[in-house]
């Protein structure tokens, strides 16, 4: 297997293996780099947010050693950040 066949076979055995902390790596990488990758944040926090996201804010404070909410504090600004925090229950 080669390029994207790989990275989409490895994202599944990763997801099925332990999805909250699948997310909670994805949700860090969304946040880690220069500039924020809104649309990756937007479709897990809005996704998440009625079915497992307190058990992906556990894995990501485990993961990250920061709280999500502090997180998106630190990352976005404005109306986003309200909004993002409301989802996440801060």
């Amino acid at each position: 297997m080669h390029g994207d066949t790989l990275r989409a076979f490895l994202s599944i055995v990763s997801c099925i293996k332990n999805k909250p902390k699948y997310f909670a790596e994805k949700l860090e990488k969304s946040m880690k780099r220069l500039g924020t990758d809104n649309r990756t944040l937007i479709r897990i926090i809005v996704s998440r947010c009625e079915v497992d996201l307190g058990i992906i804010k556990k894995e990501f404070q485990s993961l990250t050693g920061k709280t999500l909410e502090s997180y998106i504090h630190d990352e976005t600004s404005g109306d986003f950040s309200l909004i993002l925090l409301a989802l996440v229950g801060a």
